[in-house]
């Protein structure tokens, strides 16, 4: 239900120049949850929908791009297997892919892994993912063969770096092994673009990105549009990459499919293709300045900023913006106007087929009054021409600081997400593996030898008590005996 109003409704409204699916195309699970299986019928759908909206077609095939995810691979036997309805059913049908995109006069470049198990897991065991030394050695090669002039190196994989295990690389310079070998992938990475953990529950994955160091690339989970409705808008500005999360704007999140045994039946529903559009607010995307938290060092130019004559805002609205105000430390700083003409939804995928829509706005600044080494915010309001009462103002605020490369600004977000991305899971639960292997053991040797210990002490104690109670029935037959003597002796005195 989500993709499908994402389709019908947010892709025309913003017209991009790309569209990336990170995996989990299809949930892989039956009505309760409890199994998982490929189901034929939510890759016939998955298809009708790509079918329907032309996917496949638009910009020469060089528009979407999807990969799998380990939903996708639910107990596929094998990339040849007949379950592995990837293969035939999805946009891209191959293990990974390499996109060369050139806009503005540069070179940008999106690497996609296929970090699926060879062999797919059933539920819950098929939450890791894999890429062998081979795999490692294809896309640094491949990288290195088609990336070396490009601006930037998006990669895309469905498994974060936290759940991801890779195997070594043998260097050819020095004969040497990398115990990491994508390490070398990474550091000529900008930003790695992944999903699988959602939101994961109780708040903790509410922010899932890093900021990684050494090597230097901003990695970044999105949550998912099945549960969530969550998508992510990305734009290159001048080199400054910039991002914002849009959720989609329906009252109950999830909209549930009212037949999900029938996957198919939405596609088809007829009435659902002329149901009127929901009604959306202006989504905003600051570009310059870039937000100071994101700014990746030895990928990003922030001299860009400090010599850039205006601030800049891509608005995306299916209405035209009457107005759109800019605060800077809550002051305001004027009215940002437009670089483009407002182009109505239903003409933007075409008219912006081979490009993509860019709804521009700007405002004239002066960068060098904000060179303090201080976080500033900056607010930006929109006021749309909608004449519904229902559509409010958007907003939207960041913070920036003129002198990042000296302050470096951090995420703030480890109880949110932050300390997940940074994990190793693959050593923690090997380590946990381990630990509980070594205590099991020691329970199994220690057990039985304190279980005999116990009752060598209980027979012990027994015949202890025994040779007491004979000792003490002794003594007093002896006294006994004795006394009766004595009475006999008594009786004779006296007779």
């Amino acid at each position: 239900m989500h993709l499908l109003l994402f389709l019908r409704q947010a892709l025309p409204m913003i017209a991009p120049r790309h569209l990336f699916i990170t995996g989990d195309l299809t949930d892989g699970k039956d009505n309760f949850g409890l199994s998982s299986s490929q189901q034929i019928e939510e890759w016939e759908a998955y298809n009708s929908v790509l079918e329907q909206f032309k996917l496949n077609e638009r910009n020469n095939s060089t528009f979407a791009f999807d990969q799998r995810g380990n939903h996708d691979c639910f107990n596929v036997g094998g990339w040849g297997s007949n379950e592995n309805y990837y293969s035939k059913y999805s946009i891209s049908k191959t293990p990974g892919y390499l996109l060369n995109s050139e806009f503005n006069g540069k070179n940008y470049c999106f690497i996609s892994t296929d970090g699926c198990p060879k062999r797919g897991f059933g539920r819950p065991m098929n939450f890791f993912g894999f890429l062998n030394s081979k795999d490692v050695e294809n896309v640094v090669n491949a990288i290195n063969d088609n990336c070396i002039s490009s601006e930037h190196v998006f990669m895309l994989n469905h498994y974060p770096t936290a759940v991801m295990r890779y195997g070594k690389l043998n260097q050819k310079n020095n004969r040497k092994f990398m115990p990491n070998g994508f390490r070398l992938v990474l550091e000529k990475v900008s930003a790695f673009l992944c999903g699988h953990l959602h939101k994961l529950a109780g708040g903790i994955g509410e922010d899932l990105k890093a900021n990684n160091k050494n090597p230097n690339y901003l990695e970044l989970e999105l949550a998912d549009l099945k549960l969530n409705a969550i998508y992510r808008i990305f734009a290159v500005d001048n080199g400054l990459i910039s991002f914002t999360d849009v959720t989609l704007p329906i009252k109950k999140i999830p909209l549930l499919n009212p037949t999900p045994n029938n996957p198919l039946s939405v596609v088809n529903n007829l009435s659902f293709s002329n149901i009127d559009m929901i009604p959306q607010a202006p989504i905003i995307l600051i570009t310059n300045p870039k937000e100071s938290k994101y700014f990746i060092i030895g990928r990003e130019n922030l001299d860009i900023t400090e010599q850039s004559k205006s601030i800049r805002i891509l608005i995306y609205s299916p209405r035209a913006i009457e107005e759109v105000k800019v605060f800077i430390d809550s002051v305001f700083v004027g009215f940002a106007e437009p670089k483009f003409n407002h182009i109505e939804v239903s003409k933007r995928m075409e008219k912006f087929e081979n490009s993509n829509y860019e709804p521009l706005f700007t405002l004239e600044w002066d960068p060098s009054l904000y060179r303090d080494s201080k976080n500033h915010n900056l607010t930006v309001l929109v006021k749309s021409s909608s004449k519904l009462n229902n559509i409010p103002l958007s907003s939207k605020s960041i913070f920036f600081n003129m002198d990042i490369k000296k302050i470096p600004t951090p995420l703030n977000n480890e109880k949110s997400g932050g300390l997940i991305m940074k994990s190793d899971f693959y050593r923690i639960f090997r380590d946990l593996v381990f630990f509980f292997y070594l205590f099991g053991f020691f329970i199994l040797i220690l057990i039985p030898k304190l279980i005999s210990e116990q009752i060598n002490y209980n027979f012990l104690q027994m015949e202890c008590s025994l040779n007491e109670n004979r000792n003490v029935s002794t003594d007093r037959s002896i006294s006994h005996l004795f006394d009766e003597i004595l009475r006999a002796s008594s009786c004779f005195i006296t007779e």
